[in-house]
């Protein structure tokens, strides 16, 4: 029998707890912990570690001024 979503990969930070489905999960996360923001928004001086952040962040708060995507 095979285990789907087993947490195998645990933060090896220093009294973090965290665990992930992926090594690279694992990875991204500890960027939080050293500080790295790879992802900056256009609009302002905010940068994210994680992508998913900074358009959460974009569409919250510079929602007027993203490009239209729609094709009407």
């Amino acid at each position: 029998m095979r285990h789907k979503n087993v947490l195998r990969y645990k933060c090896d930070w220093p009294e973090c707890e965290r665990t992930f489905l992926t090594s690279s999960q694992r990875t991204v996360h500890k960027m939080v912990h050293m500080g790295i923001k790879p992802h900056a928004c256009q609009y302002c001086d905010k940068r994210y570690p994680q992508l998913n952040k900074l358009k959460t962040h974009q569409n919250k708060h510079h929602f007027n001024q993203l490009p239209n995507t729609s094709y009407d």
